[in-house]
């Protein structure tokens, strides 16, 4: 009987705990022209939503320079037209921290952080930024030891470098249309990324393994994939104008369309890679070219390679231990 007493007292309070933590709950807070933001976001706790209006369904720019150290979702309101201007250039428009993980950016126009990034993620992990868009800036995205991010539906467009990751892995960026940059997507030192249905000027991947690149467009002359230093990556399904490897290996290059550059597909220095399954057409000096890869075992299979100028697969300074068959 003491026993059941005990477990009735402890369910007793586990109530009474549980309606008082569920009485705390988020807030709304809203956000109107002429109001200092930075004040808002200092006021706010953690879970709480700012829904920044425009000027009365007029478009409205908001000049601030925004630190985000606690878990917050802003958001212009619905169908608002709502801009961030940087007041500072060199400093991000907003940054998110390490105690900001967890925080939403949607709906926005980020813009002006000419020397910096429009939006910062530092050491912040699963944050959402969608459905934004970010322009004018040194990198309109920047992720710093970020993981388990989600970048999707956002157009980047008119910065030095459109999103970069450093020291950041297992993000999903997705949906994105990254065109008009510098560079467009650029990944340093970070792996187990997905990078999936973008139109994009360019994939770059640096020291960078296990990342899927899928379904993207590339577009313009520079819209390729380029990998250096990178193993073990997974590239299938994309449009794009090339793809290159250097000093990469067990990588896998399957069921891409590649067409309009000067090589479709090269390797340099590259070994036991995957080359299979894509469409390699209507490039103007080689289809797929090999070029210092001695003693590398790459296989290419099950392409088709045509209507390329000068040739559909060469062989440069490689020994025949790659394995070919069309």
């Amino acid at each position: 009987m003491n026993q059941l007493k005990k477990i009735l007292v402890l369910i007793s309070f586990f109530a009474l705990f549980v309606m008082f933590t569920g009485a705390v709950s988020a807030a709304n807070l809203t956000v109107n022209p002429g109001d200092n933001i930075q004040s808002v976001i200092n006021n706010a706790s953690d879970n709480d939503t700012i829904i920044i209006n425009d000027n009365n369904g007029t478009a409205y720019t908001y000049t601030e320079n925004l630190f985000i150290n606690k878990k917050l979702q802003l958001q212009a309101k619905e169908g608002g037209n709502v801009t961030f201007q940087a007041a500072d250039p060199s400093l991000p428009v907003f940054n998110i921290t390490s105690t900001g993980s967890g925080s939403g950016i949607f709906r926005l126009h980020v813009k002006g952080a000419v020397d910096s990034a429009g939006i910062f993620l530092e050491c912040a992990n699963n944050c959402k930024i969608e459905n934004s868009t970010i322009i004018d800036n040194g990198v309109g995205i920047c992720l710093s030891n970020s993981n388990n991010n989600i970048i999707s539906g956002n157009t980047v467009t008119g910065n030095d470098g459109g999103i970069g990751l450093s020291n950041s892995s297992d993000n999903i960026i997705s949906g994105n249309t990254v065109t008009g940059n510098g560079i467009a997507i650029i990944f340093y030192d970070s792996n187990n990324n997905e990078i999936s249905g973008n139109n994009v000027t360019g994939i770059y991947l640096s020291n960078s393994n296990k990342n899927i690149i899928s379904g993207n467009t590339g577009t313009g002359d520079d819209g390729g994939i380029g990998l250096y230093d990178s193993n073990n990556n997974e590239i299938f399904g994309n449009t794009v104008t090339g793809i290159g490897l250097s000093n990469s290996s067990d990588n896998i290059i399957s069921g891409n369309t590649v067409t309009g550059n000067e090589v479709g597909i090269g390797l340099y220095d590259s070994s036991d890679n995957i080359i299979s399954g894509n469409t390699i057409m209507d490039n103007i000096e080689f289809g797929i070219c090999l070029y210092d890869s001695n003693n590398n075992e790459n296989e290419i299979s099950g392409n088709t390679v045509m209507d390329n100028i000068e040739f559909g697969i060469c062989i440069i300074n490689s020994n025949c231990t790659s394995v070919v068959t069309i």
